[in-house]
């Protein structure tokens, strides 16, 4: 789910992720707490995006050679 934040009504508009999203999508992976930022009583805070893009370029790598391997066997699917 991707959020839209005018900071402090700075007029500064942010476009990312819920945080609370995040932590439930790596939770009991490998990455589990360290996708998001906590403040001292727990609570997440922000996103890890820099930690992000690299589980990301991974997923597209993945599913890149899923579109790969089904345009071969089917080539008309991927005209």
């Amino acid at each position: 789910k991707k959020f839209k934040l005018n900071y402090e009504n700075s007029g500064q508009w942010h476009i990312g992720f819920m945080g609370q999203d995040i932590q439930n999508l790596t939770t009991g992976t490998i990455f589990n707490n360290s996708l998001v930022d906590h403040d001292t009583n727990g609570s997440i805070t922000g996103v890890q995006y820099e930690e992000l893009v690299a589980l990301e370029l991974k997923v597209i790598q993945e599913q890149q050679a899923t579109i790969n391997k089904i345009c071969s066997k089917n080539a008309t699917l991927c005209q």
